[in-house]
């Protein structure tokens, strides 16, 4: 996720917080737990929402914390959860690793395979491209709308972006040396056709797929 993109989510975090503040009260969410638990995930919120350059309203970090934590209305570890370990090894040469959660990111071979997660994006404002936009090219038959598209097409691995109802789902890559996508040439100068880049967002977009389905 880009850092733009990023900080845009954690805005759009702190406002549903702030909300669920107004609605339900700061005070118990940001109340410690015996161990410390809810303090220390708030003071989490809060510093890597200062890392993204966002400013997290007072109260909101812990509101957050709740949000984004297990169980939350905005956990998203069960729609990282659904994604089949098989589909993930259809995309990569080496073993599947297990998947790792964070707020908003769902990630695999050490970041080298992510998808972020929008929960709350009706309009696909967080789409890197404008939907149908130049160089993209539709996906049937994943969510409600999908495309992918190559940052160097032709000469790198496709990304993937797909939205369902409110929900939207972007795939990044690893490179094409790492995956199983078909290439000529010696990496990182690769060439990959453009049969070969849509066979392998097919594969792609069953991922973003496992996601909708657990949505």
């Amino acid at each position: 996720m880009s850092t733009n993109s990023r900080s845009a989510s954690l805005v759009s975090i702190a406002l549903m917080a702030t909300t669920a503040c107004l609605l339900a009260g700061c005070s118990k969410s940001s109340s410690a737990s015996p161990g410390g638990g809810a303090t220390g995930a708030a003071a989490s919120v809060a510093a890597a929402a200062a890392a993204a350059g966002v400013s997290v309203p007072a109260g909101a970090a812990a509101a957050i914390a709740g949000a984004t934590g297990a169980g939350g209305p905005l956990d998203d570890s069960k729609l990282c959860a659904a994604v089949k370990p098989a589909d993930v090894q259809a995309l990569m040469k080496a073993p599947a690793t297990p998947v790792v959660n964070e707020p908003g990111e769902c990630s695999w071979y050490a970041g080298a395979l992510k998808i972020d997660i929008y929960p709350n994006d009706p309009t696909q404002k967080y789409y890197q491209n404008p939907v149908n936009g130049p160089d993209t090219t539709p996906l049937p038959g994943v969510g409600d709308q999908a495309q992918w598209y190559a940052p160097v097409l032709g000469h790198t691995t496709p990304w993937v972006e797909a939205h369902k109802g409110s929900l939207t789902c972007e795939l990044s890559p690893a490179d094409a040396d790492q995956t199983t996508i078909t290439y000529t040439g010696t990496p990182p100068i690769v060439t990959i056709a453009p049969a070969d880049s849509a066979a392998y967002a097919a594969k792609e977009g069953v991922l973003c797929q496992d996601i909708f389905a657990a949505s």
